[in-house]
């Protein structure tokens, strides 16, 4: 009788154990995907988050054609490791001038629409639509230093309305980034044009038109961020089970740098992390909200209310940096047993707390270009400052025109070599041969002092070097 208790209870005990051990097991190393229907979601999210575009099948055709289009230039002239060439008479000149010609063609046909962008597109066109910007560039260059003003302003107006055009086709975050690195490239190109005397009265005066004042608001960004919100946050949200892998790939701060069909290192440790659906649309929702409704402000009436939601979102979240070596099984335990590990850290880590600084600027430096324009016609510019309270500054003595800046202060024209963010104000100096003057040519090498102009392509000789 004693010998069976004793059997009995090993058995208990054992099976007991097991079970112990394997709900462990699960609790401290199995990640967790939680599931929420559609209407709780929906229910959670906020209107920002909730519009449809209209379809747009002919502006899509003519984005698919512009981007064919930009698959013909002759590259040559942006290769920063070749001599810099000689643009009046280098071949890639007329050559790819004929591609610009029928982009302008396609532009004039009527409004550009990106396809919708499904989840992990890896967006091979945007690189080629912003070489069209740069050749632009050396377009607009070549007819400067040849003295063609008529070619000058075509080549300008060209760049403006496809910066226009790229902005305008909607998309998500990344291609309103490009379109906004597209601008830099655009309006440096004019300014470097300008004031090696590029333009006549009469291109100048057709650029001022174009160059309406911004006060850096971006509902076209804010329409991005949208979207982004869509193709990406939305599946995952709605079916997590059907999107395991990329929630997986959320907790393996490692796996982008693997191909896609790439094994994994021996030793290396599964994904791991905790998903509720339900905390992340209320995270992510205020969030992507706060974001959208700072880019419907001003820079100097931003809220910046998604901070706190961050940085509440990051507390006790493991560091990826311990995903590997000794610290890497309570990297794993740590993110299993954790209150939706997978949900915040992907909001935590996803990049897009700078968009307002980054169309605020776009907005200045475009202002900047048409108070320049508008001081050497003669005129009194009356532009705005979207990152002050008032409008830019000049000083005709000095021959710059200046905004606040980043940090709202103004500090008298202190813009070092013009243009930089490192400066204490943001502007531009305006006198002719102004960069020449400030940047003597190297005899030495085709590089230039602390680097070509912001936004012009490797290799791109600014005015005054040879």
């Amino acid at each position: 009788m004693v010998k069976g208790m004793r059997r009995w209870f090993w058995g208990i005990f054992l099976v007991t154990s097991a079970v112990g051990m394997g709900t462990g097991y699960y609790v401290l190393f199995s990640p967790k995907i939680g599931t929420a229907t559609v209407a709780q979601i929906d229910a959670l999210l906020p209107a920002s988050l909730k519009g449809k575009d209209l379809p747009d099948p002919q502006g899509e055709e003519r984005y698919r054609e512009v981007v064919g289009l930009a698959h013909l230039f002759n590259e040559k002239p942006l290769n920063r490791f070749e001599k810099p060439p000689d643009l009046l008479a280098d071949k890639a000149l007329p050559e790819n001038e004929a591609v610009l010609v029928k982009i302008e063609a396609v532009l004039k046909k009527g409004n550009l629409r990106v396809p919708e962008r499904p989840p992990k597109t890896l967006f091979p066109d945007l690189p080629k639509l912003k070489n069209v910007a740069k050749l632009i560039a050396v377009s607009i260059q070549a007819a400067q230093k040849r003295g063609d003003v008529r070619a000058c302003e075509r080549w300008a107006v060209l760049g403006l309305r496809y910066r226009e055009a790229i902005g305008r086709a909607g998309g998500v975050v990344i291609d309103q980034l490009i379109a906004t690195a597209i601008d830099g490239i655009v309006l440096r190109s004019l300014y470097l044009a300008e004031i090696e005397n590029g333009f006549d009265g009469a291109g100048r005066t057709r650029l001022i038109t174009m160059l309406k004042p911004k006060d850096g608001t971006s509902p076209v960004m804010a329409d991005a961020v949208r979207r982004d919100f869509q193709a990406n946050w939305t599946p995952l949200l709605y079916d997590p089970a059907a999107n395991a892998k990329e929630l997986m790939e959320i907790g393996e701060p490692t796996s982008d740098l693997r191909g896609e069909d790439e094994p994994e290192p021996p030793g290396s440790l599964k994904p791991s992390g905790t998903f509720d659906p339900i905390a992340t649309a209320k995270l992510a929702g205020g969030i992507y909200d706060a974001i959208i409704s700072d880019l419907h402000r001003t820079p100097t009436k931003i809220l910046h209310a998604e901070e706190p939601l961050l940085d509440g979102a990051k507390k006790g979240l493991p560091t990826s940096d311990s995903n590997s070596g000794p610290e890497g099984l309570w990297y794993r335990v740590r993110m299993n047993v954790g209150n939706n590990t997978l949900g915040r850290q992907a909001l935590v880590y996803g990049g897009m707390t700078q968009l307002t600084y980054a169309v605020g600027r776009e907005a200045t430096n475009r202002n900047l270009i048409r108070a320049v324009l508008i001081l050497r016609s003669g005129g009194t510019p009356s532009v705005i400052d979207p990152l002050g309270k008032g409008n830019l500054f000049f000083d005709r003595k000095q021959q710059i025109v200046w905004s606040v800046g980043e940090d709202g202060r103004n500090d008298g024209g202190m813009i070092d070599k013009g243009y930089m963010d490192s400066a204490p104000d943001l502007g531009y100096p305006y006198g002719d041969h102004s960069w020449a003057k400030l940047h003597p040519p190297q005899t030495s090498s085709p590089s230039f002092a602390g680097g070509p102009p912001p936004g012009l392509p490797p290799g791109y000789p600014a005015p005054g070097f040879k």
